[in-house]
């Protein structure tokens, strides 16, 4: 009987285990994310103010360049690696440099409404989107500014990072924040839709407007059509930027994880009191 019961509790140790480990990997993802995003933020506060308004020049001069050749974005989710590699050598990024250092961060992205605080990527590489939000290549970088689109890519369902998992919650009216060399930008959803694949009119620019797109696969684990959830330019006052700040996503997912490890410490604990019990036959 005691064999027994040690072997039952030895199975139900190894399913806590089994069943624990995506809360704990993702608190895990959430405070490397979280802090890739900070160092970021960081580096780009640190720039001399003629060196952050020269690169802010540059970003709006590719944006009009880009506009004006009306390249059309591709789905990021079905791009061959060939493609991807020559998509972004428009962005003197390598796949060996990618796979390796991640290639740069252009902003950060804020979505309070989902606690998540995640890097922007230059580029949609399977690297880039296990580790955070990649911006689509041939489109807007994030600036101010009118004629901008810039389309930033996430997965679902990864085991080991919740990422866009939940964007369906989003509503319109919602508000998400990026951030990146030029001051921090406000949106406000306007239009959320589902479309085909290989439908991408909906990421093309507005000359006349200011868009951020945040698109991932749909239906949840089908991955069949894709969610366009799109964001207008809108004021960012001053108040609600230190709010947003201070939001910080990582303390539920390790509340989390603290109460599966007082969990498991109070079955085991429990386990070896009725092993004890239970007299040896």
């Amino acid at each position: 009987m005691r064999k027994i019961m040690m072997m039952l509790i030895a199975i139900l140790f190894i399913a806590f285990g089994v069943l624990s480990y995506p809360f704990i990997r993702n608190a895990i993802a959430t405070q490397e994310q979280q802090r890739e995003a900070k160092r970021f933020e960081q580096q780009v506060a640190h720039l001399s103010s003629n060196k952050r308004q020269a690169m802010v020049k540059e970003a709006k001069a590719h944006n009009k360049a880009l506009a004006s050749a009306k390249i059309n974005a591709k789905d990021p989710f079905t791009l061959t690696q060939k493609t991807r590699a020559k998509l972004l050598a428009k962005y003197d990024i390598s796949e060996t440099v990618l796979n390796k250092q991640l290639g740069p961060l252009v902003a950060t992205l804020r979505i309070p409404k989902l606690d998540l605080v995640t890097p922007v990527f230059n580029g949609v590489s399977e690297v880039q989107l296990s580790h955070g939000v990649g911006l689509l290549p041939n489109t807007s970088l994030p600036v101010s500014g009118k004629g901008v689109h810039a389309v930033m890519t996430g997965h679902r369902g990864l085991l080991q990072s919740a990422l866009f998992t939940h964007l369906n919650r989003l509503k319109k009216g919602d508000h998400f924040y990026v951030e990146g060399i030029d001051r921090p930008l406000a949106y406000r959803i306007d239009q959320i839709k589902v479309v085909k694949p290989d439908d991408t009119r909906d990421l093309m620019v507005d000359k006349d407007q200011n868009y951020t797109t945040l698109i991932t696969c749909t239906p949840f684990l089908q991955n069949t059509h894709r969610l366009l959830v799109r964001g207008v330019l809108t004021t960012y006052p001053k108040k609600t930027q230190a709010k947003v700040k201070q939001n910080n996503p990582t303390t539920k997912p390790l509340l989390k994880v603290v109460g599966i490890v007082v969990i498991g410490i109070s079955l085991i604990s429990a386990g070896l009191i009725f092993i004890k019990k239970i007299p040896k036959t």
